[in-house]
């Protein structure tokens, strides 16, 4: 009788991705509750805007709104600006740790590559997610005239984290 040899095991990467996708989101999260300077400092830019341009535009009155602040205006297009900056920013990130190293090590682990950029990626999108919800609290107070329907916020969360993720 012969040695009996089992055929070796699919291999399991399709079905671990989403985990290994979950775990370096994760990991890139971590790194804001270590430093959280990154949040505040990304909330100063949107809130510069905001404040001071959105006030100055509104007082102006050289761009006809039709009756409606400028600041509804405004609003909507800072949000897609923080998402795109943030994107742009997490592509950067990407290339420096290239330069520096960072990533060959990472691609020594038995994660899949699509699971490294996705995880990064998805985690500029919850970033970008927080940044969108500190713009729609300060718009806000500052009185713009938002729609609290739970379906559109829902539809502007998932834009925001697909815009910022997969730019």
């Amino acid at each position: 009788m012969g040695l009996l040899v089992r055929p070796p095991e699919p291999r399991a990467g399709w079905r671990l991705l989403p985990a290994r996708v979950a775990a370096m989101c994760a990991v890139e999260l971590q790194k804001l509750r270590h430093d959280r300077t990154e949040l505040y400092t990304r909330a100063v830019q949107p809130a510069l805007w905001l404040l001071i341009f959105g006030q100055t535009f509104t007082r102006i009155r050289a761009i006809p709104t039709g009756g409606l602040p400028y600041l509804d205006f405004m609003a909507p297009g800072i949000i897609a600006q923080s998402a795109m900056f943030i994107a742009i920013f997490y592509g950067i990130q990407i290339i420096w740790e290239r330069d520096a190293g960072v990533l060959n090590k990472l691609l020594v682990t038995p994660t899949p590559r699509s699971a490294l950029v996705t995880g990064k990626a998805f985690a500029a999108g919850v970033k970008s997610l927080i940044q969108a919800v500190v713009v729609i609290v300060l718009a806000a107070l500052l009185g713009v005239a938002l729609t609290w329907n739970p379906l559109r916020l829902l539809g502007v969360a998932t834009a925001v984290v697909l815009g910022s993720a997969f730019f």
